[in-house]
């Protein structure tokens, strides 16, 4: 079995955006995404789900989950991609608009995660952080892509919060 091939290069292909054509001023994203991507692969191979949005879960009156939807999100991977995927963005209500991404919000998913599976390799927590890293790299850089287009270059969540995430799960 092998893990699914969903990037080709740096970056998979943006089902919205001209990565290309919006590459000026993207370097110092393209540069963390690289350091990143280099270290975040480690672990077995699991079933994850890659949209690991709220919008895509339901939840019982216990807070349990009951229903995941996006069925085409899921994918074999390495647990240090799909936990690090989930860690990034299950604070995320993407159909809401909502994405702030924090590193404790960040640490505190990968703590628990680890609690309940009953320790986690020290390489696989630290590529799970790094893929966390990588995943708020890309939406930073989807960020990137519509503020060029749109022709604003404000911070947005996920632009403001790379550089934390970089400097505190890269080490």
């Amino acid at each position: 079995m092998e893990a699914f091939q969903w990037r080709r290069g740096l970056w998979p292909e943006p089902h919205k955006f001209d990565f290309d054509a919006t590459s000026e001023g993207a370097g110092e994203i393209d540069e963390i995404a690289s350091r990143a991507a280099a270290r975040m692969e480690a672990g077995p191979l699991v079933l994850g789900h890659q949209d690991f949005s709220i919008k895509h879960f339901r939840f019982g009156g216990g807070g349990e989950i009951t229903i995941v939807y996006d069925w085409d999100s899921l994918s074999i991977d390495y647990e240090s991609v799909a936990l690090g995927g989930a860690a990034a963005t299950h604070t995320a209500a993407l159909h809401a608009r909502v994405y702030q991404p924090s590193v404790e919000d960040t640490l505190a998913f990968v703590n628990a995660y680890e609690a309940e599976r009953g320790g986690l390799p020290l390489e696989v927590r630290r590529a799970a952080l790094a893929y966390s890293v990588y995943i708020v790299a890309y939406t930073a850089r989807c960020e990137h892509a519509l503020s060029v287009v749109g022709g604003s270059r404000r911070a947005t969540a996920a632009r403001a919060a790379l550089p934390s995430f970089a400097s505190a799960l890269l080490a």
